[in-house]
């Protein structure tokens, strides 16, 4: 009887080998890109119809990563099925660079004299400006970054009274409106203030349209100071949730304990993001209905990631995400008690071009970051 050739019997035991890694990875290849691809397209559910479709958008970032690193393991380890994860993340760049747009090698553009730059920032009432020496800092910083419209969320009411404490502030931005029953939305511009309007409000939170006298053409242009519905985490929730971070990643708190508080949090969560989908829709409805030759740029805290629906429903009015198309990272506006989000976003009509855009963390007075986008006119 022939015997068998151990080096077969070696070569057939590594072939099995590579055929169970093989298809190993190809099924958790498979199984992260269904759910990297499940949570970009949650974005065109809204939340008032399925409220878990709010809690997939957020899920996004850890999909992504969880996908990448699969990935990694199997071109390590499985080269001929890594071509499910390539494509599976090319079908899906989309969404990857509206959550982290990478825009270095896009051509630097210098501001002309015509440009017009927007910020926007939610100030958290500035509660922590007391000092008169911290309100002219305040007011500096604003000069220095040099906007011509400056829309602020949480406002504080006592911005009329500060401005005497600078004179060049008071020249800059002769124009402002405060609008008390929202959660003091503000408006402060070179531009003359024509109107306004509330959009959509529940509680405090809402967005305002004001109409400005701007110098092209002597024409009107249409800005949309926005803050939509928080996600009523209290500050206890938040500091809930930055304990099961912290613990999870030190494995100290029990599996079941953090999933229940968590499943908590996101509860609160998903039910407020239906309400900004409503309000969402209510925006997107009025800016559908002006005329075709407005400029209209939507920005504000929308309290919700590039990977919302919130986000979604504004570029299919459409409009388009300046981050998106000159800025570059994540862009975190948001970094308070482990919670690390870009919600503070510009939107704009083809009327601009955005040239450059970014979040500013040397800005320490609030709980959020300003956003500072730079346009030219078309």
């Amino acid at each position: 009887m022939a015997k068998t050739p151990r080096g077969n019997t070696g070569e057939s035991k590594r072939g099995l080998l590579r055929t169970l890694t093989d298809s190993m990875f190809a099924a958790f290849s498979t199984i992260s890109v269904i759910l990297l691809w499940t949570c970009a397209a949650s974005v065109y559910i809204s939340p008032e119809r399925f409220l878990v479709a709010s809690v997939l958008g957020l899920a996004f970032p850890i999909a992504l990563a969880g996908t990448v690193c699969i990935g990694v393991l199997s071109i390590i380890f499985a080269p001929r099925v890594c071509w499910i994860t390539i494509v599976g993340i090319a079908l899906s760049f989309g969404s990857t660079r509206s959550y982290c747009p990478i825009n270095t090698f896009r051509e630097a553009r210098t501001p002309g004299k015509n440009a017009l730059r927007i910020m926007n920032y939610n100030l958290n009432n500035l509660n922590s400006i007391q000092e008169e020496e911290d309100k002219r800092e305040f007011l500096l910083y604003i000069l220095d970054a040099a906007p011509d419209i400056i829309v602020f969320q949480e406002g504080c009411a006592k911005l009329e009274k500060w401005q005497s404490l600078n004179e060049r502030f008071e020249q800059n931005y002769p124009y402002h409106a405060t609008i008390d029953s929202t959660t003091t939305l503000q408006i402060w511009s070179k531009y003359a203030l024509l109107r306004h309007q509330t959009l959509t409000q529940d509680g405090q939170n809402a967005a305002v349209a004001f109409w400005l006298r701007y110098p092209k053409n002597e024409g009107e242009m249409i800005i949309v100071n926005t803050h939509l519905k928080t996600n009523f985490l209290s500050k206890s929730d938040r500091e809930r949730y930055k304990k099961i971070v912290d613990e999870s990643r030190q494995l100290q708190t029990p599996e079941k304990t953090s999933f229940r508080q968590a499943r908590a949090i996101m509860g609160k969560v998903a039910h407020s993001a239906a309400t900004r989908a409503h309000m969402a829709d209510e925006i997107a409805d009025f800016i559908s209905s002006q005329p075709a030759g407005t400029p209209i740029i939507a920005c504000g805290d929308f309290n919700d990631t590039p990977i919302s629906y919130a986000c979604q429903r504004m570029k299919r009015i459409p409009l388009n995400d300046a981050f998106r198309m000159v800025g570059n990272g994540p862009g975190w506006s948001f970094t308070s008690d482990a919670i690390l989000v870009r919600i503070d976003h510009q939107f704009f009509t083809d009327h601009l071009e955005p040239i450059q855009a970014r979040i500013d963390h040397c800005a320490t007075w609030s709980d959020h970051y300003p956003l500072i986008v730079t346009y030219e006119w078309k």
